[in-house]
């Protein structure tokens, strides 16, 4: 039942993504630190190390070296500079795939818990010979959804993320940076940071000036960009603590309860006293369920005492079958606990 950790999902999904955002800018600034320290006057003994690193880099990296670090010298003679516009930009690739990732995960725990927003409808027979379980079907179909979305274009990925997170506009103000921090990534990995004409044509109204000969990241541009991946992770946070806030196991269990035939008989409000920590009324637990009704007040007391109650899901299948088990196989696949 993965819609009853939803929220649990997200808050930690968000703190980690957070965390790493923060780590990705903490790395820039120790390693510009380091390497100023290290070719301070009296040189220490990683100066040698850094400057053969530095003298192997592009040698495009040096107009990217601070004036004050060049100390009248010109940028091809101080190739210990080139270090960290290099280190830099592979942070910035990494700033970029946490990003992607996290837009990725949201969607999957989203159409995870709600499987009616995944847009392949259809699935094949050998799908569901392949798969164990309803939860396994919809898992594979999920992941066919993601791998297709990222080739899509940055526009069909912002489409569908409002779309899954019911967020008409919510990235509006901070999607033209992202889509020019996509393109330049791209540039990066695909085309050694050179601007190009395929570059202008996907960022869009952030690209950057076309006399801008290599993208390479300077200090500014990348503090914006860490600024911009945490306001992009604080906006998806707010919105989906806001808007999914029924996905926690209590919400949840109203929803099974209603969803089983014991509904029929006996209403959630008389059956639970739905505090904090819901826990079965007086009046259910002394209430004569015939014997298929007991199987599955049995199954709901499990979920409210763990161990202390079992439940026997072969005799429930058996007695249920179809409609009348599928609480039972929804709650199998994520199960959760009071």
């Amino acid at each position: 039942m993965h819609k009853a950790h939803l929220i649990t999902d997200f808050r930690q999904l968000f703190s980690r993504k957070r965390n790493t955002i923060q780590g990705i800018r903490a790395v820039n600034n120790f390693v510009s630190s380091a390497v100023s320290e290290a070719c301070s006057e009296p040189a220490i003994a990683l100066f040698g190390h850094l400057t053969t690193a530095g003298a192997l880099l592009p040698t495009e990296l040096a107009s990217l070296i601070p004036r004050e670090e060049l100390r009248g010298r010109p940028p091809l003679r101080v190739p210990e500079g080139r270090m960290v516009p290099f280190v830099r930009a592979q942070l910035f690739v990494s700033l970029m795939a946490e990003l992607e990732d996290m837009f990725g995960e949201v969607i999957r725990r989203l159409l995870l818990a709600f499987p009616g927003k995944i847009t392949q409808k259809t699935v094949t027979v050998s799908d569901l010979l392949d798969a164990h379980a309803i939860g396994e079907t919809v898992a594979q179909v999920t992941e066919v959804e993601l791998s297709s979305l990222f080739y899509g274009g940055p526009q069909k990925l912002r489409e569908r993320l409002e779309d899954v997170v019911s967020g008409p506009k919510l990235l509006e103000s901070v999607w033209p940076d992202y889509v020019e921090m996509r393109a330049r990534r791209d540039i990066g990995l695909h085309a050694g940071w050179k601007l190009n004409r395929l570059y202008l044509d996907k960022a869009g109204e952030k690209a950057a000036p076309e006399r801008t000969k290599f993208l390479f990241p300077e200090q500014g541009y990348f503090e914006s960009a860490c600024v911009l991946a945490t306001e992009v992770c604080d906006t998806l946070d707010a919105h989906c603590a806001a808007k999914f806030a029924n996905c926690t196991p209590r919400h949840v269990l109203r929803e099974l309860w209603n969803q089983s035939p014991l509904s029929r008989v006996m209403k959630y409000e008389a059956a639970w006293i739905d505090d904090e920590t819901p826990c079965p009324s007086e009046r259910a637990l002394s209430w004569v369920w015939s014997g298929t009704e007991q199987l599955i007040y049995d199954f709901f007391l499990h979920i409210y005492n763990g161990d202390r109650n079992k439940f026997n899901a072969a005799q429930i299948f058996e007695r249920w079958p179809g409609t009348g088990s599928s609480v039972v196989r929804s709650w199998l696949e994520r199960p959760f606990y009071f």
